[in-house]
């Protein structure tokens, strides 16, 4: 709580509007209000001239409709934007990435401990057939298989998405997951043969439209990236980015406590 004399509120200040942390002994007289928001356009009020404590950007991805082979539908994330801070921008060369159980990449900037890291939980491969891992599925026509290790569940409740394939069963065309360590795919409109299946991964790689998925990992991956202070100005505050699809951002930002 600010001093209060006459009426009227009052803090102490340092260079411009920086609060003072007073103390009685070992009482807090007065110290700054950390204000915390989610949002995708955050705006705090009481500012002043310091650095963000916590920022966290977490990964979106969309896909406007049901793909199909002869019809595919990119997948459409977060990525290479800059980060708005009233007027100051902050590229972030990165992609960030969400599934439709919720699950989702997460970049964070943390002040205390000077650090800044991308929490990877979706995966992302672009096929061009020329991957190791591709194999015939013993027993069935026109089945494909992938090993790829992910987050288990049971063919359809899987989280994945696909630019060419519907997550589904019982199609001519669709993915889903065989289990804990393999991606399956049929696919009835080529030749049932492991060379047929690579070759057309090819051919749709080679046209610009690759056949690509979105998958959630088996466990989260930390990738760390460079650090840098995100300042805060006085008196307000302002935070998104330019992102065409707008990403959830939370934030933790000091500001002057008047006692409202």
């Amino acid at each position: 709580m600010p001093l209060y004399e006459n009426g009227k509120y009052h803090i102490l200040v340092i260079g411009d509007m920086h609060p003072v942390k007073l103390m009685d002994g070992n009482k807090v007289i007065y110290e700054p209000k950390i204000s915390e928001k989610t949002g995708t356009n955050l705006t705090f009020s009481n500012t002043y001239n310091d650095f963000i404590d916590i920022l966290e950007i977490e990964g979106k991805t969309i896909q406007g409709g049901t793909p199909t082979p002869s019809a595919p539908i990119d997948i459409q994330s977060v990525e290479n934007f800059n980060l708005l801070v009233n007027d100051n921008e902050t590229y972030m060369p990165y992609a960030l990435r969400s599934l439709p159980n919720g699950v989702a990449d997460k970049l964070i900037i943390d002040k205390a401990n000077q650090s800044a890291w991308i929490e990877r939980n979706v995966g992302y491969i672009e096929f061009n057939g020329t991957e190791g891992g591709w194999g015939k599925v013993v027993g069935y026509t026109n089945y494909y298989r992938f090993h790829l290790p992910h987050k288990e569940g049971t063919h359809v409740t899987s989280p994945i998405m696909c630019t060419h394939f519907e997550n589904s069963i019982g199609e001519t065309a669709h993915i889903f997951w065989i289990n804990a360590t393999y991606l399956g795919i049929q696919y009835s409109a080529i030749n049932d043969t492991l060379a047929g299946w690579t070759a057309y991964l090819a051919s749709q790689y080679a046209a610009g439209t690759p056949v690509t998925i979105a998958y959630q990992l088996a466990a989260p991956v930390i990738e760390n990236i460079d650090y840098a202070d995100i300042e805060t100005y006085y008196p307000a505050l302002t935070i998104t980015t330019d992102s065409t699809l707008q990403p959830n951002i939370s934030a933790k930002v000091k500001i002057i406590d008047m006692g409202d």
